[in-house]
């Protein structure tokens, strides 16, 4: 990298490592300037929109491969106008060109490390972006409001509510958080239809049905404070205002051992699957020098856990549910095959 011109990737290949040169000469390319306008479907310029700009291009050569590298992030000013100037002059693959948007009272691209999303605001031509003249329009989308409580219908502050697109991968970054009436505002929703396969359950506003299983147009979320079981709810278009109940945390305790009987350290106990709803929790736990473990504020009814350590067999979606009882799990030895 360097200011002003295209950031590249050089990248050697080999199995079972490449051999390396003495010296190498890369030439880099000035960059070009690239960029226009973000308004909304009034027209309005949108101040305050992050812009990511991401390109890697086709390249050429072996051993190195060279190639465009460019993920680079802009802020709209008070005109919706935005600039970058380390655009390659031709773009060589343009499939590999994508520029997200993201402003919370929009629809916005919810970026993570390594997925490269399509965009959702449509990319303009290449010639209006390079003259700096192109127009992108961002959507308003749907709000949902609602309140989260406690088993009294107390408001629960500092609540907060996940969606798909930001759980388990980013788990820092909600969606919202009520405040001190345990209220919140999500804005810029897309109530897409969730896809139900067989092995999954329709979910209905007010619980799990095991009966349909059919698309439904709406947004999953999780929502979890402290002290409190978690809640998974469906929001749909009609659904808002919510009111979502929270009730009090209870705990999971156990032990691992080994075939033996003997105590594990360090095994490491990940949610891994709620209400046949994949990565939805962040519930997570490690034993102790006894091979004891605790999970604390799991929901009222079952998760299934991964429970693992290296050098010993996992065991996989292990069902658990909150109960007095003590769980002990058992990791076996790992199995051994040899061959010619």
């Amino acid at each position: 990298k360097k200011e002003g011109f295209v950031p590249l990737r050089v990248y050697w290949a080999a199995e079972p490592h490449p051999t390396m040169p003495k010296s190498i000469t890369i030439s880099m390319e000035p960059g070009k300037k690239f960029g226009g306008i973000v308004r909304n479907e009034a027209g309005e310029p949108i101040p305050d929109v992050t812009v990511t700009t991401d390109f890697g291009g086709a390249g050429k050569g072996e051993n190195p491969h060279i190639r465009a590298n460019i993920n680079t992030k802009t802020t709209t000013d008070k005109d919706g106008r935005w600039l970058v100037d380390v655009m390659p002059a031709e773009i060589d693959d343009v499939n590999k060109l994508r520029i997200y948007l993201h402003h919370p009272e929009y629809l916005s691209d919810h970026l993570r490390k390594p997925i490269s999303p399509i965009p959702v605001t449509e990319r303009p031509p290449l010639d209006q972006l390079f003259n700096q003249s192109s127009v992108m329009v961002m959507r308003k989308g749907e709000t949902i409001e609602g309140t989260v409580v406690d088993g009294d219908g107390k408001p629960i502050p500092n609540a907060s509510i996940y969606d798909n697109i930001y759980y388990w991968f980013d788990p820092d970054k909600t969606r919202a958080t009520t405040d001190e009436n345990g209220k919140f505002r999500i804005t810029g929703v897309e109530f897409s239809p969730n896809q139900i396969d067989s092995r999954q359950r329709d979910i209905e506003p007010d619980g799990f049905s095991d009966v349909a299983r059919r698309p439904r147009r709406g947004i999953i979320l999780t929502v979890e404070a402290a002290g409190y079981a978690p809640e998974l709810i469906f929001a749909n278009p009609a659904s808002s205002p919510l009111e979502v109940q929270l009730d009090a945390g209870e705990s999971i305790h156990g032990q691992v051992v080994d075939e033996n009987g003997i105590p594990l350290e360090g095994v490491r106990i990940d949610a891994i699957q709620w209400r046949e709803q994949p990565l939805r929790l962040h519930l997570e736990s490690m034993t102790d020098v006894d091979g004891k473990f605790e999970l604390k504020n799991v929901p009222t009814d079952e998760v299934k856990y991964n429970i693992g350590k290296d050098g010993y067999m996992s065991v996989s979606e292990f069902p658990m549910i909150q109960s007095s009882n003590e769980y002990k799990v058992v990791l076996k030895a790992p199995v051994r095959i040899i061959g010619l």
